[in-house]
């Protein structure tokens, strides 16, 4: 279900998600965004996978401030969102089970899962790398943010060991009691 599809370029910007009675997705979709810059902070980070996705890509960027969120895309208009709620969780992928990743990270891996909610929609985003997650939820400023995972309780040095900590506990742990509960999960 959180199948990119890294060997299939066309379709690289788009993780398939949940139907809208399950968790509310702008078009079924979350939007992959190829950074979000928070202050002077840039994410994903510059450590293992979030290197690697910030040196190879590029494409829908974002900037977190003030309470504004702001889109941008090269030849579009920026799209201006002032979200009243953030829920912040990550999304497990086998990044092994694609042609690019073949045998680079045992075990799955994890990129950020944020739900935006303005007084008009809720869209999803994502982005490479649980500890985005962490920073955003603990520099989100005066917006609400939700934890659902409880993510902000993994102390890891990198995106490796972050995954690495995920996997020991178990992605299926973490989101009992939770929406992220009913996922169709990729098998570790």
């Amino acid at each position: 279900m959180f199948d990119h599809k890294l060997d299939d370029w066309q379709h690289a910007t788009v993780m398939a998600l949940p139907a809208p009675t399950e968790i509310q997705f702008l078009d079924h979709r979350a939007i992959q965004l190829y950074a979000l810059t928070i202050g002077d902070k840039r994410l994903p980070d510059h450590t293992g996978l979030g290197k690697l996705t910030q040196v190879a890509m590029n494409g829908i960027t974002a900037h977190l401030d003030d309470g504004v969120l702001t889109l941008h895309q090269a030849h579009t208009k920026d799209l201006v969102l002032h979200p009243t709620a953030l829920v912040v969780g990550i999304a497990p992928y086998d990044y092994n089970s694609s042609k690019v990743g073949l045998g680079v990270h045992p075990g799955l891996i994890y990129n950020t899962l944020m739900i935006v909610t303005t007084n008009t929609l809720t869209c999803s985003l994502w982005l490479s790398g649980g500890l985005s997650g962490q920073y955003i939820l603990t520099h989100a400023g005066d917006i609400p943010v939700s934890d659902p995972l409880g993510i902000t309780k993994i102390d890891a040095k990198d995106n490796y060991d972050f995954n690495d900590q995920v996997n020991a506990i178990g992605f299926a742990k973490l989101a009992v009691g939770t929406e992220w509960e009913k996922l169709d999960l990729p098998k570790p």
